[in-house]
């Protein structure tokens, strides 16, 4: 097994792939905080994703976090969508699917790759809801947070499922979806910075998604 190097900074990792382990993540951490392009951040990114994929919470919400920060997903989506509202929808929802689909991920695929995946596609979904709507004479698409349409999904269904996260999730769910802040006013409000604060509603709504589907398979989210 060969093992897999990046040279990050002035360090480098270097570690065959599946002897990675979750003691690990500290020094990945620190990997990422020195990142400054897509190039450097690929493998620490591939570690926490193999480590989130097998079950580490806090992995994941690294791996959030930096998405967000290095703002990895957005070149994929400025391929397809134009209007910066367009562009913020399709990035929060790439950043929900991460962490609804990171048991999917293997630790043998390019994380990069992958999450230019998870953007296109996303970005493509948008786009045919916004035709498919536009058709039917509904409401727009603008809010850039994620929506529970089917009736099935009613207000009260939505608060239950948002007061059941655990925490830090219904914190910041809440704050975002129910009260409305901005959020730099979520990152304020619980003393966070704006990446990890991204991170974190992302994951909660992965999670409040996940809920709402077993509760009604038939929940349309956008």
């Amino acid at each position: 097994m060969l093992p897999v190097t990046c040279r990050c900074a002035r360090r480098r990792l270097n570690y065959p792939m599946n002897c990675m382990k979750a003691g690990d993540l500290k020094l990945v951490q620190r990997q990422l905080t020195q990142a400054t392009t897509h190039a450097e951040a690929r493998v620490p990114l591939q570690i926490c994703a193999k480590l989130a994929a097998a079950g580490d919470s806090e992995a994941l919400e690294t791996l959030l976090e930096n998405i967000d920060r290095l703002e990895i997903l957005k070149p994929a989506i400025r391929r397809q969508l134009f209007e910066p509202t367009d562009q913020q929808d399709a990035e929060q929802d790439a950043m929900m699917q991460v962490a609804r689909s990171i048991q999917q991920f293997r630790a043998e695929s390019n994380i990069l790759t992958w999450l230019h995946r998870l953007a296109t596609n996303s970005s493509l979904m948008l786009l045919r809801r916004r035709k498919e709507l536009s058709q039917s004479n509904k409401a727009d698409l603008a809010a850039p947070h994620v929506r529970f349409t089917s009736i099935t999904a009613n207000q009260s269904t939505v608060r239950d499922a948002i007061e059941a996260l655990p925490e830090p999730y219904r914190q910041v769910v809440e704050l975002r979806e129910i009260k409305g802040l901005s959020y730099q006013e979520v990152a304020d409000a619980t003393d966070t910075n704006i990446n990890t604060t991204r991170g974190r509603i992302a994951k909660g709504r992965a999670l409040l998604a996940d809920y709402l589907e077993q509760q009604s398979p038939s929940t349309d989210l956008l």
